[in-house]
């Protein structure tokens, strides 16, 4: 991966879904949200200018490339299987960890949800009477401050009280005479927050990645699974976060997991007729169709395959549908409790 041009998912596996090799290139087709699916060389699919940071700042990019050098080998090992032959490779459990982690899902997820609580905070605090309450709720926040300056200063206890006694009869006149001054700090900080939060998420993303080692990686929710190849004839599809989880729980499929949920099953495409799925049951028969489908719904911005069917198009109108780690409702409503507490 090394130079400007970094790839969020790796060629290796971007290869498996080849519709044609020309020379060196390597080509599939790449079907984008709202764009026109088109073939197109794998070095232009997923990648991003300096997306692992550069030389000069956070950068996880030269170790993201020695991790890629152990999983390359053992991708194509996986790929030369037969059809429902069981695997075990602790490398395995290792290798779907890492690409989550690696994702611009992850990245995504920090920035829009910072931003929109940050929106809602501002909005929150920018009407006087929220202020009032959150005051009246948190007295101790000016108190202390009050409290400590009479200090500094010797100023008499009967005088200290006197003045606690008025700043508490004078605080919401205060607050109301203060409005337009504390609703444009709101504002001022809050774009302030939005500007600078992608830059923080990134080196912070980045610094975690480049720590990062193979040894280092958790795969304890993966232990009740048996790693099974599949070799199905229908054409698989490739998400641009790589895996689908499928739980036990009211989301049946999604590209993260819930620590309160059990995973049921894990399916990672290794290419147009190679399935990998962690199994959590006796079951060994699966509905690829359901899982093309789900992997499409769960993309954010696109899948690839080796082919352009009217089946792919089907697909290609659901990208996104089921993509969000959390919903605005569920971010809506982390928001009001915050703001109740």
């Amino acid at each position: 991966m090394a130079g400007f041009r970094h790839h969020i998912l790796p060629r290796f596996l971007l290869k498996g879904f080849a519709s044609r090799i020309q020379d060196d290139g390597v080509f599939t087709f790449l079907y984008r949200k709202h764009k026109t699916p088109f073939e197109t060389n794998i070095i232009n699919i997923g990648a991003e200018k300096y997306f692992y940071g550069k030389k000069d700042e956070i950068s996880a990019d030269d170790v993201i490339t020695a991790i890629e050098n152990e999983y390359t080998y053992m991708v194509e090992e996986l790929r030369d299987k037969g059809d429902q032959v069981e695997v075990s490779d602790k490398r395995i459990g290792e290798f779907v960890v890492h690409l989550f982690l690696r994702a611009k899902l992850l990245r995504n997820f920090f920035k829009n949800s910072t931003e929109y609580m940050t929106n809602a905070i501002t909005e929150y605090f920018s009407d006087p009477e929220n202020v009032k309450k959150y005051f009246k709720k948190h007295p101790n926040l000016i108190e202390e401050k009050i409290k400590k300056e009479c200090k500094n200063r010797s100023i008499p206890r009967q005088q200290r009280v006197m003045l606690m006694k008025k700043y508490k009869q004078m605080l919401p006149d205060l607050i109301e005479n203060q409005g337009q001054g504390i609703e444009d700090i709101c504002k001022y900080l809050s774009g302030y927050a939005i500007k600078e939060f992608p830059k923080i998420v990134k080196n912070t993303h980045n610094k975690s990645l480049s720590e990062m080692s193979t040894s280092g990686i958790n795969v304890n929710r993966f232990n009740h699974l048996r790693w099974f190849v599949y070799k199905p004839a229908k054409q698989l599809i490739l998400g641009d976060v790589g895996c689908l989880y499928e739980m036990d729980g009211k989301k049946r499929f999604g590209v993260i997991y819930d620590e309160a949920e059990q995973i049921k099953n894990i399916f990672l495409p290794l290419s147009s007729h190679c399935m990998l799925v962690g199994v959590s049951s006796s079951e060994s028969q699966f509905n690829f169709d359901v899982v093309n489908e789900a992997i499409a719904r769960c993309s954010q911005e696109y899948f690839v395959c080796s082919s352009y069917s009217d089946e792919f198009l089907r697909f290609h109108a659901i990208i996104g549908e089921d993509s969000a780690i959390l919903s605005n409702d569920e971010l809506e409503q982390i928001v009001y409790e915050l703001m109740r507490s």
